[in-house]
């Protein structure tokens, strides 16, 4: 029984090997596009961030402070 798990085990390893070197030469030879990166929008000295600038102006400024905010919607809530 010990001898026929190990077959297959083997047998399955052997045949994972092949399949699992064609992905990592498919992954080298694409290229990750990156998306353009257009100018923040500034307002008086403010950048004005959103969900699509965010992740850029936190890559291109060493330090941020930010102010989250959200607009109220209906009746105000006491």
């Amino acid at each position: 029984m010990r001898e026929l798990l190990l077959l297959s085990l083997l047998a399955v390893a052997w045949l994972c090997g092949p399949a699992a070197t064609d992905q990592t030469e498919h992954n080298a030879n694409t290229r990750v596009k990156k998306p353009k990166s257009s100018p923040i929008k500034e307002e008086k000295g403010v950048l004005v961030l959103n969900k699509s600038n965010f992740d850029q102006a936190l890559r291109k400024y060493k330090q941020l402070l930010v102010n989250f905010h959200a607009p109220l919607s209906g009746s105000p809530r006491a």
